[in-house]
């Protein structure tokens, strides 16, 4: 190889032996075998980095085409063989298409995501829309409700119709009845209506899910208790023909017939007359 060679950015070339390797693929380059090399200078000392025609980059491809004009300005391709000139012209073509498609691919993956994150984004801005309009609605026409299905309660919009029928997510309580035990979230929400006089849920809760009656996480008071405190006959009334316990007691030991107001205490005299109520439903 001549000096004026080694000083051109790229060369091709047979290789003079086999001791070279290609710097991509680590193989061997055999004695014969063409190779392409990019020059290199480190500390005044240049030499090139071998690579076998098939791991030619893209962006060597790139260069070659702005520095050289094309492939056959490389050096060393005049005095290849018309062959060895076709060959090394194919590997050179093949790198660049190679390169085009990546290039391809890679703008289709930015656009993709592009359009993900968008998509995405108006998800977002729809949901937020929505969470807003919900949080807007007068408490009048939607109230917060207890769905059943077969395995939970779940907390939804719901409406009653003009004869204070009461659905949930379209679907009539009086449909479903649950017969699992409500979990802890569950109880806590019902006595929390109760606690707050909310008695028309509190008897479409009870439709639906009856093991809700004598409830009291956390020691809380129960419905009855909640009823006799508030002195609403009605619903003392409603709740004892419901099984609810005359026996069940806050944290400091009271019982509901303690905490009941006069006007509902004559409803926890009748010891017998509860007890025939509540066997009326066994």
């Amino acid at each position: 190889m001549s000096r004026g060679f080694r000083a051109m950015p790229y060369l091709v070339e047979p290789a003079k032996s086999g001791r070279s390797t290609c710097k991509v693929s680590k193989e061997v380059i055999e004695k014969g075998e063409l190779r392409f090399g990019s020059f290199t200078e480190i500390c005044g000392h240049g030499s090139y980095h071998w690579r076998k025609l098939k791991c030619i980059s893209n962006k060597q491809v790139a260069n070659v085409e702005s520095k050289l004009g094309g492939f056959a300005g490389v050096g060393g391709f005049d005095v290849l063989s018309s062959a060895e000139q076709t060959k090394f012209r194919k590997a050179f073509e093949a790198a660049k298409k190679s390169g085009e498609l990546k290039v391809k691919a890679k703008a289709k993956a930015v656009t993709a995501k592009a359009k993900m994150k968008a998509k995405h984004a108006a998800a977002r801005i729809k949901a937020k829309e929505a969470k807003v309009k919900v949080k807007g609605k007068s408490a009048d026409k939607a109230t917060v409700k207890t769905a059943v299905t077969a395995k939970t309660l779940v907390a939804l919009p719901c409406a009653r119709d003009g004869a204070g029928k009461s659905f949930l997510g379209g679907v009539g309580v009086e449909r479903a009845t649950r017969l699992t035990r409500p979990n802890s979230l569950e109880q806590h929400h019902f006595l929390d209506l109760a606690k707050s006089g909310e008695w028309y849920d509190v008897r479409k809760l009870l439709d639906v899910s009856p093991h809700l009656i004598n409830v009291q996480p956390a020691g809380r008071w129960s419905a009855l208790h909640q009823a006799a405190v508030q002195g609403d006959a009605e619903v003392v009334t409603m709740l004892l023909d419901r099984r609810a316990d005359l026996g069940v007691q806050t944290k400091d030991g009271k019982t509901p017939v303690e905490l009941a107001r006069l006007s509902v205490a004559h409803l926890f005299s009748g010891g017998e007359r509860a007890q025939k109520r509540r066997k009326r439903h066994v």
